[in-house]
């Protein structure tokens, strides 16, 4: 078995606007798992460069995922705008990014995150 593909996306908090990070690993070709949640500064994230890559395929959550560090959401939404990634309740519609403020229905699957290596 081969070494596991292993990346980091960093996120923001829909309710608390603060930073966070998700821990990706690829099972299987383009078959991604977000299985933990730590938050982070973003000007941490920026230098660990956490957003310089992209990722394709499709996403999903392992059981082992916390979901947002700092309001528990389980789940997350790409914005159709900025195209950067906020935690979402699995409820609100519409959304609100947490970076841009653009508030849009969701629709559609995630098919690419930006992403960094984990170091």
């Amino acid at each position: 078995m081969g070494i596991p593909t292993v990346v980091i996306v960093l996120a923001r908090c829909s309710r608390r606007r603060q930073g966070f990070a998700l821990r990706l690993e690829e099972q299987g070709a383009g078959r991604w798992f977000a299985d933990w949640a730590f938050a982070v500064a973003e000007a941490r994230a920026s230098r660990e460069g956490y957003d310089q890559g992209e990722i394709a395929g499709r996403f999903d959550f392992a059981d082992t995922y916390p979901g947002c560090p700092h309001c528990e959401a389980g789940g997350i939404f790409r914005c159709g705008a900025c195209g950067k990634v906020s935690c979402w309740d699995g409820r609100q519609q519409p959304v609100t990014c947490a970076w841009c403020d653009r508030a849009a229905p969701l629709k559609g699957a995630i098919e690419r995150l930006h992403a960094g290596g984990d170091r």
